[in-house]
């Protein structure tokens, strides 16, 4: 009996470890699904009538296309390097960011791979290395001072970017703290074990000497508030600054946070 009670407890275990080998699996290969979003049916600026915008493929180093916008301002003035979300694409977005247009800001915003009409794979390594080569595209431009603005999953990319370039100022709004932190709070069983890239916007915080403003939303059911109060409390810049919105939801863009962005701006670079 007890030679018969070992191998069943063995083939059990056996059977759960394979399940559970199945189970990571599974996520491991369908995790994209559920952290992208993006809007394939593209929009130009002309189709949404923004026509300060014009529509500039950039060739990236390794042939890729990617699509970005690109609305020239007075050339004194900062440029703008903006990162959207995780979902849609720049049709979205763009037409939030008038404020920096108004204030005679240059605004480039780049598409993600996969995104829209820009082909290839939406990987934390390729959106680093697009975000650095478009950032050097304005440096080819002649500006001087390059201001990154990320938007919820745009942040990692901009904290992503300040690993390989020192930009003028670093503005976040409704960050995460990392994406293994956020998939933790979501309480699916062990997926933050296998997430293929874990966007560390906590480590990378750390070596952010720029001016810096954080944006979160006191209402923000998606990425709670205190995802920002932890980038506030690790940033080691001299010049920080916490904007709370009271009431604030997630998508702060669309009642104005353009803005109170481009008067911070506007108080340290004109």
């Amino acid at each position: 009996m007890k030679r018969q009670t070992k191998k069943k407890i063995k083939y059990g275990s056996v059977f759960i470890i394979f399940i559970l080998m199945i189970y990571l699996f599974g996520l491991y290969l369908i995790q994209d699904y559920f952290i992208f979003f993006p809007d394939k049916e593209y929009q130009s600026p002309k189709n949404i009538g923004l026509i300060q915008y014009q529509e500039y493929p950039l060739a990236m180093q390794d042939g890729v296309r990617i699509m970005t916008w690109y609305a020239k301002g007075e050339p004194e003035k900062p440029a703008i390097l903006y990162f959207h979300g995780n979902s849609s694409q720049n049709a979205v977005f763009a037409p939030y960011l008038k404020s920096y247009l108004e204030k005679g800001y240059t605004v480039l915003i780049p598409e993600y791979r996969g995104f829209g009409n820009t082909p290839g794979k939406t990987t934390q390594k390729n959106m680093f290395a697009d975000a650095t080569e478009a950032y050097d595209f304005l440096k080819k431009e002649g500006y001087s001072q390059i201001i990154i603005h990320g938007f919820s999953f745009g942040c990692a990319v901009a904290l992503g970017l300040t690993q390989f370039r020192i930009p003028s100022a670093v503005v976040l709004e409704a960050p995460f703290a990392s994406l293994r932190q956020m998939v933790k709070e979501t309480h699916i069983p062990l997926a933050s074990l296998i997430l293929k890239a874990p966007f560390n916007s906590d480590i990378y915080i750390q070596k952010v000497k720029s001016p810096l403003l954080i944006l979160h939303g006191t209402k923000d059911k998606t990425i709670p508030i205190h995802h920002s109060e932890k980038l506030f409390s690790l940033a080691q810049s001299q010049d920080k600054t916490f904007l709370k919105i009271s009431g604030g939801t997630h998508f702060l863009y669309k009642s104005g946070s353009s803005e109170l962005i481009a008067d911070w701006i506007g108080k340290r670079f004109n």
